[in-house]
């Protein structure tokens, strides 16, 4: 039998759906997959610095979310 997905994936995968599209389209290319952010602009057809803002915005959003849930700090 395999052990579902961790408190952790849970929390990342609700925080990172509660972000706006073009954020979650960003973080996932940039960070999840290593896509540099030119390349990313030129697939999405937006200039670099909106992807850099995009990434930078759901960063602090993620930040936020994942630090006011925090389940993995609980006592159990």
């Amino acid at each position: 039998m395999t052990a579902g997905p961790s408190e952790h994936h849970v929390a990342l995968v609700q925080a990172l759906r509660a972000l706006p599209l073009d954020q979650r389209k960003a973080l996932v290319l940039h960070d999840g997959a290593g896509v540099p952010v030119a390349e990313i602009a030129d697939e999405l057809g937006v200039p670099e610095g909106t992807v850099k803002s995009w990434l930078s915005r759901g960063r602090a959003k993620l930040a936020t979310q994942l630090s006011d849930q925090r389940p993995w700090t609980e006592a159990k």
